[in-house]
Formats: C-alpha cells, sequence, structure tokens
C-alpha cells in the first residue's frame, strides 16, 4: 500500500461504464446551481447492536462538506425517504450496519429503520438509476462477498458474471463511479470515523474532485497506519470504481 493506490472493478465492462459515468456526471455537474448531499445515520437499529459513534462520524463529514453542498441529515431514516432524496443527490454517506448474505447476494442489505420489510438491498437499488450520484460512502458495513453462489446467479440474466454486492448494485445500475465500503464489518469505533472524516477534508482541499477518492481513501487509511490504529479497522476499507 505504501507503492500504489488500490480500486476495484467487477470486469472491463465495468470500467468501461463508469468511465463513461464519470464523465456525464462531471458535465452535468458544471451546470448545477447547488449540490446535494444525503448523510444518512441509524445510532440504533431495530434487531441489531447501536452505533454510538455514527453521531460523531456524520457531524464531521457534515461539516467538511458545507458550504460546498446542500447537506441533509437524516436520522433513523426509512428507505422511501433515503431513495427519494437520492435522486438528486450527488453525494451519499451510510453511516450504519450493513449484512453481507452470502447464500443469496441480492439480499445483502443497509440496515434502515424499516429494514427487516423495506430492505435497502442489492435487489432494491439494481431497479434504481441515480441521475447525479457520484459518490457514495458506507461505512460501518460488512458489504461485500467474495463468491456467488449458482443458485443466486441463475436467478436473474442480469450480472451473472459479476460479483454482487452493495457497492456493485450502486454501480453497474446506479451508475456511481467512486464508491468506499468495506469487506468485512468494522466494529463500531472512533478510527472509522476518523477515516471518514479525513477523506472528505483530502477532497475538500482538492474541491471535491470525486475523481482523486481513490487517493484520498489512501491516505486517510495511511494516516491511521502510521498513527498505530488496529488494522482490522481501517485495512478492510476499500475503494470502488474509476
Amino acid at each position: 500500500m505504501d507503492r500504489a493506490i488500490s480500486s476495484y472493478v467487477p470486469s472491463i465492462r465495468a470500467l468501461d461504464f463508469l468511465r463513461t459515468s464519470a464523465a456525464n456526471l462531471s458535465s452535468t455537474k458544471n451546470h448545477l446551481a447547488v449540490s446535494e448531499a444525503v448523510l444518512v445515520k441509524m445510532p440504533t437499529t431495530p434487531d441489531d447492536t447501536d452505533l454510538p459513534n455514527v453521531e460523531n462520524e456524520v457531524a464531521r463529514v457534515e461539516g467538511w462538506l458545507k458550504p460546498s453542498f446542500q447537506v441533509v441529515s437524516l436520522t433513523r431514516p426509512r428507505r422511501k425517504d433515503v431513495l427519494s432524496l437520492l435522486e438528486t443527490a450527488s453525494v451519499a454517506h451510510f453511516a450504519c450496519h450493513g449484512v453481507a448474505n452470502a447464500d443469496d447476494p441480492f439480499l445483502s442489505t443497509l440496515e434502515l429503520q424499516d429494514w427487516k420489510n423495506h430492505p435497502l438491498d442489492v435487489r432494491t437499488l439494481l431497479d434504481v438509476s441515480f441521475k447525479r450520484l457520484e459518490f457514495v460512502y458506507l461505512s460501518f458495513c460488512e458489504i461485500t462477498t467474495t463468491t456467488t453462489t449458482a443458485a443466486a446467479a441463475g436467478a436473474s440474466g442480469r450480472l451473472q458474471d459479476e460479483c454482487i454486492h452493495l457497492p456493485g448494485a450502486f454501480q453497474m445500475t446506479g451508475g456511481v463511479p467512486y464508491m468506499v465500503a468495506s469487506i468485512w464489518k468494522i466494529e463500531d469505533n472512533t478510527i472509522s470515523a476518523e477515516v471518514s472524516g479525513d477523506v472528505y477534508a483530502f477532497l475538500k482541499e482538492g474541491d471535491f474532485d470525486f475523481g482523486r477518492s481513490a487517493e484520498a481513501l489512501h491516505a486517510a487509511i495511511l494516516k491511521a497506519r502510521n498513527k498505530g490504529a488496529d488494522a482490522l479497522y481501517w485495512a478492510a476499507l476499500v475503494h470502488f470504481g474509476v
């Protein structure tokens, strides 16, 4: 990690699609009067553990985004409220539980207030196209699986040869070119909040050029490593996209 900045895509086809999406979003952004950011926090979650540090994390992120973005901060929102705001948002930050379903990756979900009955899962995201969404950060989430079962792949004609997970769902139909997410579950801790804050601080210095988001994450996790933070809290964070 001292020698290279990494970013991940599931295929060459995906890379081409996301590069086109990034170019289109960059062109559209120049004509927007105001860019919007949606921040989602779930300090408590039905049938799951509490995440008390999300309050601090989202406050730090909001501080870095303002006044460059019009920020909407949601506490314990429902799926429909989040999806409605994502239609016009440029940035989305989720500080909540995320669960990867290895048996059926289409059921991998972000746990919002109504996740038991109305999950914001891969299946839902594959039916959504985001017009302006350029950058998504999934914090405190276990959101990826490394294998796709034959049953899950056979359940749909889409993405049979792809890695099916939440970042992939945001990207392959939603067209989100830049994402940060975790490849394993990160416990609620101050390190995660510091890393996410450092990512946005780096991006703000560059006038929020999200094409540098992989570089921003790289700098943030190097900082955490050099401070002696436990690798379990920063090594899981990876960049997806271009």
